[in-house]
This record gives structure tokens, sequence and C-alpha cells, in this order.
């Protein structure tokens, strides 16, 4: 079974010259199986579309498409000898040796996470269920679409966590092993990727160790518990490690887009969560460089859209009548997507003015971008103590409407109760299978410290350039989030 993950990381391969990163082999490796990932789900709602078979053998021959049309372009065109340099990829280096520590907490993780899941031979609930059946259902019959809705997580619910299981369950004739299996394997792949991510983000590997180090001892991070939050997650690392490196590259903007895509394919309620991250990020950046950063808005608006534009409306059309009871609230459970589009569109005018504004200011700024940022963003940012003005009025703004005497969104979530702080510091022995507690003691210190450290050293980390400081409100936001049920957002 790894063979099938590994071939279909592979299709990112040499995707773009290790130089422009410094990354060592391994470090390549781990961002190749990123974008594997990423690519997967929409690689298989492409395939579903013209009815291809989703088979994890159309999905390997796919994945060697481009290596193979590279070694003969290299081979026969180029006339370039191979040179595979092993001593070079398996010399002893500071980088090879802190990546060592990377993988062996890669290890530890995922031991941890299928030692767990395997203490029992069933899955915990309806949700692992629900997604192991419709995965069944796309490993017998290669396709994801169906006339009917016959389970808790088929179509029109999101499919891409799905699309990835179906396919592997093709390799082993196991269900509940496969899914354990690689949900434990996807997990995990989120220390090495989010060393990637700290990496492009500090430009110091012995920052990023730590950072993932940090990462790696969170007792609250995830849980074996099999469910498409779990692979979202860690597409959303991957997908900063784009945004970061679109600073290099341009075109790592069209890789975001397929990792937005992936993420929007996969479970609809995260997306509008990390639309709201991505707004904090764009802000920051906006606020750093006074630029509008248009490629941020391609890969974010464009992802989004070609996911509404392949599956969602598809979908929404063809199951008409299900998305029709879900508005009205008589089924509840295929996903916010229906809830949430019947709750937007109560009111036909303002939500068609809504859209109809925020399609207009993207078509303004992707027009007149340099005149913006020559006219007004430089000259107004450029002004003393206007950036850590905006970023702290943003932070006040977030506190200020959490903490009004109204309720303003009474919307609860998975844990119905409000968290006690000792739920935060302290790592419990007995947590939630699903919303695991506790950030560990240690952890907590130093999020509280850093916190202060960067609100009395804003002007400093605006001038290192450092887009951390997205951070600063979204831990606020997010914290307040988490406590919503006793807020007045919720």
């Amino acid at each position: 079974p790894p063979r099938s993950t590994l071939s279909s990381s592979s299709a990112a391969s040499d995707v773009y010259k290790r130089q422009k990163h410094d990354l060592n082999f391994f470090e390549l490796f781990f961002m190749k199986v990123g974008l594997g990932l990423a690519l997967f789900p929409v690689v298989g709602l492409l395939l579903n579309i013209i009815r291809v078979p989703l088979d994890y053998r159309v999905f390997f021959v796919l994945s060697l498409a481009y290596p193979l049309y590279s070694l003969v372009r290299r081979l026969f065109y180029k006339k370039e000898p191979l040179n595979l340099k092993i001593n070079k990829i398996f010399s002893i280096r500071k980088s090879t040796l802190i990546f060592l520590l990377v993988f062996i907490m890669f290890c530890t993780t995922f031991y941890v996470y299928q030692k767990g899941a395997f203490v029992y031979p069933w899955l915990e609930d309806s949700d692992p269920y629900g997604y192991a059946l419709v995965s069944k259902y796309i490993a017998l019959h290669k396709t994801f679409s169906a006339d009917w809705y016959f389970a808790h997580y088929s179509v029109p619910y999101t499919q891409g966590y799905q699309i990835v299981m179906g396919a592997l369950l093709q390799t082993h004739q196991y269900t509940n092993w496969t899914m354990k299996y690689f949900n434990a394997l996807i997990i995990s792949l989120s220390i090495p990727l989010f060393y990637l991510f700290s990496k492009e983000l500090f430009k110091d590997r012995s920052k990023a160790l730590f950072s993932s180090f940090a990462l790696f001892s969170v007792t609250c991070w995830l849980s074996h518990f099999i469910f498409s939050l779990n692979f979202t997650m860690v597409l959303l690392i991957f997908l900063f490690y784009c945004y970061e490196s679109i600073e290099l590259d341009a075109k790592w903007k069209y890789i975001a887009l397929i990792v937005v895509m992936a993420i929007w394919l996969s479970h609809f309620n995260t997306a509008v969560h990390y639309f709201i991250i991505f707004f904090f990020y764009w802000i920051v950046k906006l606020l750093i460089k006074s630029e509008l950063n248009t490629h941020l808005l391609f890969s974010h608006f464009g992802g989004i859209a070609l996911g509404i534009a392949l599956f969602t409306a598809p979908q929404f059309i063809v199951h008409t009548e299900i998305v029709r009871k879900a508005i009205a609230n008589q089924y509840t459970h295929i996903g916010g997507a229906a809830v949430m589009f019947g709750r937007l569109t109560s009111n036909l005018a303002v939500f068609f003015a809504a859209l109809s504004a925020l399609i207009i200011a993207l078509a303004v700024v992707f027009a007149f971008r340099e005149k913006i940022e020559k006219n007004l963003l430089k000259p107004v940012l450029s002004r003393r103590f206007v950036r850590e003005g905006a970023l702290l009025l943003i932070v006040a703004v977030i506190i200020t409407l959490f903490l009004l005497p109204v309720k303003l969104v009474d919307e609860p979530g998975g844990c119905p109760k409000p968290y006690t702080i000792r739920e935060f510091i302290f790592s419990q022995h007995n947590s939630k299978i699903d919303h695991p507690t506790g950030i560990g003691v240690g952890l907590s210190f130093l999020m509280a410290a850093s916190v202060i450290i960067m609100l009395f050293n804003i002007k400093k980390l605006f001038k290192s350039g450092s887009g951390i400081l997205a951070a600063l409100p979204l831990f606020i936001l997010y914290f307040l989030i988490t406590n919503g049920n006793s807020l007045s957002i919720s």
C-alpha cells in the first residue's frame, strides 16, 4: 500500500528546481509528497468528470507521466547524461542532520497515531464508518457519482478525502486497516510539512526544527479519528508553504491554487475557516509590503472558484432535492455547504449584492493594482506607526466583537460546553477522540510569552518583513472562537 501513496506524490516530481528553495534531497521528497496529496483529489475530480475510472492504476500511470517526460527530454533532446550523485544525496551536512531529527519526529508521531488506532478493531463512530462506506463505494465502482444520496458523506458532500481513501482501498482488502493506517500516515506528514513551511517563514533551519518540535509536542494536534478535517489540516500547512514560496517564484501561485481547490473539495467548513486565516495573512502581508499581493488573491479565490464550478455547483444541480431539504434543515448532515448556501441566499438581494461587490472589488484590485499601491498604499503605510496601529486596531476590533453583551452569532460547534483554562494548559489523560484538548504547560507559557513579545516588538517585526505577524490576530481570534459558547460569537 505505501507504494500507491508514493506513486501519487511523485506527480510533483521536478516541478521546480531544488536550488530555489535550498532543499536537500529529503526535504525535496516531502515537498513532493505534500503536492501529491493536494493533486490526488483534484486529479480524481477531473477524471470523474471525463468518466475515467478512479482506479489506483490510473493514478499510478498519471504519476509517472511527467517524470518519464523529463527523463526522455533530458536523454534524447538535451543529450544530458544521468548523474544521480548518490554520495551527495547521503552526504553528512547540517541540513541533513536537522531533517533526520524531523524524520524521527515524523516516525514517532506515526507510531503513536497508528498504535492508538489499532488498539481496537472497530472504527470510533458513524463519522469514520460513513467515510469508510463512501470510500468503499469509490473503490468498487471507481466513481463518486451516484444518483441517490446513499450515505452521510456521499455526494453532494465534498469528496476529496473519500477519493484518496477510495483509491487506497483498492490496494488492500481490509477496509478498517486501510482507513486507519493511511489516516495516521497522512496526519503524521504534518510534521515534515510544517518544518518546510517554518523553514520558508523563518529562513532558518534551526528555528524550523524548534517549531516542528513544538507541533510534535502539542498533545491536542489532531487525533487518529478518521475525518476529512485531518486531511485538510495537513493541506493547510502545505498551502502556507506555497504562499511563502510565491515570493521566490510567482509560479507557486498555481500550486497554491491546486491546494486551495483540494481543500474546498475535501471539507467545506474547513475551507471557510481557511478563508478567515488567509484574510488575516493577506492583510498582514499588505501592511508589511505595501502591496496588494494579487498572487495570493489569485490562488485563493481561483481555487475556490474552480471548486465551485467543477464540483459544488454541478452536484447541487444534480441533487437539487437533497440540497433543498438541507437548506430547510430537514437534512442537516450533508455538510455545511448546502446549509450555508441556504442562509446566504435567504435574502437574495443581499446575497447577490455582496457577491457582486466582491467580484467588482477583485476586478478593481487586479486592474489598478500598480496605481493603488503607488498612490494609496505606499504613501499611507509609510507614515509613522500606521502599520502598527492598523494591526493593533484589528486585534482590538476582534476582542470587542467577542466581548459584546449581545449574542451576534449562535452556531454551536462540535463541543457545546465552554473550555476551561485547565483544558487549554494541561494535557488531558481522558479527552474527546475527535476534539483532543491540552496544549501543555511549557508550550502554553511560550505562547503567552510570544504574544507579549510580539506586542512589544511589532515595529521590529514589520521591518523584518516576516509573515509571522499574522499569528497575533489569528491566535487571539481562534482563542476567542474556541471559547465562543460563552461569548457573543459562537
